[in-house]
């Protein structure tokens, strides 16, 4: 019997009712997710804009104002016998000269001085085409305060990693080293053109890399076992490695502890503000198409995407340099590092490892940026997942304290306005048992290399607790 054409009629109207519906609840939701990428690149364009104005265009002109104020002022005192006219023309070309080198001196002998600490008795344990571990061996006549030894997990770091051996007198490794712990240096082995294939690394070959480097560390320390650190966007990647293979690192690690890392990277609003304002969809598109043109993040881009939100591009400008020159007179003269004293050192080595060139030898590889932007965009919540899987695995510090008895620390410096102390809270948190959260109110992001007096005790800005102090505490219990 054939159907009554009303109530197909009926049915089809109801029909084409809710698919209008449907295409309507869609549209709307459409409309909404397109409005607000619009309001972010809306909103990413007035930001990029306002850090134009306040860290280019403002200090550009105050740099000519106070110019112009220390060139007329002698010169009036001159002209109006206050002082010696020749005396004063004299300190202007001094200063004009010290404002013309002091790039120079920045890429010469700051360059020479980067990353120049060596140890007595240092070597090569393994390497393979991306990293090399070194054994460090502690300081002569220190006495081992434990049985354990410092694993530092290097590698690829914008700037480089080369940072943590910054100057023979001021490095990471050496207040552990002088308190007779000896140390395992995993760290990247060349810059970009010793590294041909750079972005075929992965956050999973960097797991991979911290099982097999500890695995030689751990033989070579008599199977005592480690402690390890990462500084930095290191200590994520380190912790990764603990999450991922968490059976392989609580047979070789008793203490895993990060510095200054960026946990929950959405607390980072100083130095995530570009991410902030960008359109997650664009921060995607970019590195995908990072990862088709040789699978690695240039690095003035990655210097230009750290230096915008932190107002830090100026001062590597030619004018920006020229000031610092200008406002040192002593640069006129100086030829050799054997002339420089040792804050001229520090200045001058630390003014090389943040500048463009530096930055431009050390590219990241694409998924680790990919990894750090999951951190930053998603963040950690109180179930503590890490946004990125190991071989289709989740990866979750749960895994970390239901897997092992390792120990969990993080430092932080008060005064860090990069990453504040607050991106670890959601483990201090979560793990009450298991992770120790320590905030030191004197340090800064750097303090822990370019600080070395404040390891000592007894100094007017001692790190309390010391760090070595609470990693032997938390070794041994």
């Amino acid at each position: 019997m054939a159907e009554d054409p009303t109530e197909v009629w009926k049915r089809t109207v109801q029909e084409l009712g809710q698919l209008n519906a449907q295409l309507f609840t869609q549209g709307v939701g459409l409309y909404a997710r397109g409005m607000e990428q619009l309001l972010k690149a809306m909103s990413g364009n007035m930001y990029l804009l306002e850090r134009a104005v306040e860290d280019g265009l403002i200090p550009s002109m105050r740099a000519f104002f106070e110019v112009e104020r220390d060139i007329s002022r002698p010169l009036l005192e001159g002209l109006s016998g206050e002082r010696e006219l020749d005396k004063v023309v004299h300190e202007i070309g001094e200063r004009v000269r010290a404002g013309g080198r002091y790039g120079v001196l920045v890429d010469s002998l700051g360059g020479e001085l980067f990353g120049t600490a060596t140890f007595p008795g240092e070597e090569v344990l393994a390497e393979d085409e991306f990293v090399r571990l070194s054994y460090l061996p502690p300081t002569a006549g220190a006495e081992p305060p434990f049985e354990g030894a410092l694993f530092h997990a290097g590698g690829f770091l914008p700037y480089s990693d080369r940072i943590f051996r910054f100057l023979p007198e001021a490095n990471l490794f050496s207040p552990f080293l002088d308190r007779g712990i000896p140390v395992y240096a995993l760290e990247l082995k060349g810059e970009k053109d010793d590294l041909p294939s750079l972005g075929q690394f992965s956050i999973e070959r960097h797991i991979d890399v911290l099982d097999e480097m500890t695995e030689i560390a751990f033989e070579h320390h008599g199977k005592r076992k480690l402690v390890l650190e990462g500084y930095c966007g290191l200590g994520m990647q380190a912790m990764a490695y603990v999450a991922a293979r968490p059976e392989d690192a609580e047979r070789k690690l008793r203490v895993a502890f990060t510095m200054v890392a960026p946990v929950d990277g959405r607390e980072c609003k100083l130095v995530g503000g570009l991410m902030e304002h960008t359109p997650p969809h664009l921060v995607m598109s970019q590195l995908n198409l990072f990862e088709l043109t040789g699978g690695y993040i240039p690095g003035d881009a990655l210097r230009l995407g750290m230096d915008i939100p932190i107002g830090a591009t100026f001062p590597k400008t030619p004018l920006g340099r020229f000031m610092a020159g200008w406002k040192n007179q002593a640069y006129a003269e100086i030829e050799t590092v054997d002339e420089l004293n040792k804050y001229q050192r520090k200045e001058l080595a630390g003014a090389y490892w943040i500048s463009p060139d530096n930055c431009w030898r050390f590219p990241l590889p694409t998924d680790l940026v990919r990894f750090s932007s999951g951190l930053f965009m998603e963040g950690i919540d109180d179930d503590l997942q890490i946004p990125f899987s190991y071989r289709g695995a989740p990866l979750s510090f749960r895994t970390v304290e239901e897997k092992t008895t390792i120990q969990l620390a993080g430092f932080y410096g008060a005064k860090d306005l990069v990453v504040p102390s607050s991106t670890g809270e959601v483990l201090a948190r979560n793990l009450p048992d298991r992770y120790t959260h320590v905030v030191h109110p004197h340090a800064g992001h750097i303090s822990y290399v370019l600080s070395r007096s404040i390891w000592n005790h007894g100094h007017k800005k001692a790190l309390d607790p010391n760090p070595i102090d609470l990693m032997i505490e938390l070794y041994n219990r």
